[in-house]
């Protein structure tokens, strides 16, 4: 359900509510959604999200879940509001990372993740509300995917979900901005200037 005034911007109380059954699929599977899970990928997202407490619940993705199946990418809330992210190779995960802070419930947060898997040690990290989110007590992790997939994503992208409608934005949930960046990374530098904005 959108809430706001159209036209009026994040900062005037738009957004879209969540009941546990609602997502956005893309119409056709965008080109960048398929370049995401595949070696050499350069990507960032980032996301106003309100998080009340519960379960593990998909932002955005092209995996349906983690089965070891699957091929493609989720950006995520665990079940205890730590943004994380997977990448599925067909056979299992390939990239798989949580953060170590939870969000407190009830609030809005931005969350953000970027990747350059190229680069390997150092080349990832995950950010929330002006600062790192750290993994195992670093601000970044090691962004080699391991065994890449070639083919194409299982599923075509969604929002507010990670895709074949599994794993939706829990009920009383909300979204605000999404955006999406492939073939270069957001630095924290520039996420920290899109959160003082």
């Amino acid at each position: 359900t959108f809430t706001g005034t159209a036209g009026g911007g994040y900062g005037t109380g738009q957004y879209f509510s969540f009941d546990a059954g609602d997502y956005f699929t893309a119409k056709a599977q965008p080109t960048y959604a398929d370049e995401l899970h595949k070696d050499n990928a350069k990507w960032s997202v980032c996301a106003w999200v309100y998080t009340p407490d519960g379960g593990y619940r998909g932002v955005l993705g092209t995996i349906g879940d983690s089965g070891a199946t699957r091929i493609g990418t989720s950006f995520h809330l665990t079940s205890l509001e730590r943004p994380g992210v997977q990448v599925n190779n067909g056979a299992g995960a390939a990239l798989s990372f949580d953060a170590d802070t939870s969000l407190s419930v009830d609030a809005w947060h931005l969350i953000a993740v970027s990747i350059d898997e190229a680069v390997g040690v150092g080349g990832g990290f995950l950010y929330s509300d002006g600062a790192y989110n750290q993994v195992a007590a670093a601000d970044t992790f090691n962004s080699t995917y391991t065994s890449p997939s070639a083919a194409a994503a299982t599923y075509t992208l969604q929002v507010a979900a990670d895709g074949n409608a599994l794993t939706p934005l829990i009920n009383l949930s909300r979204l605000g901005p999404v955006a999406i960046w492939q073939g270069s990374v957001i630095t924290k530098a520039q996420f920290d200037t899109i959160w003082s904005n």
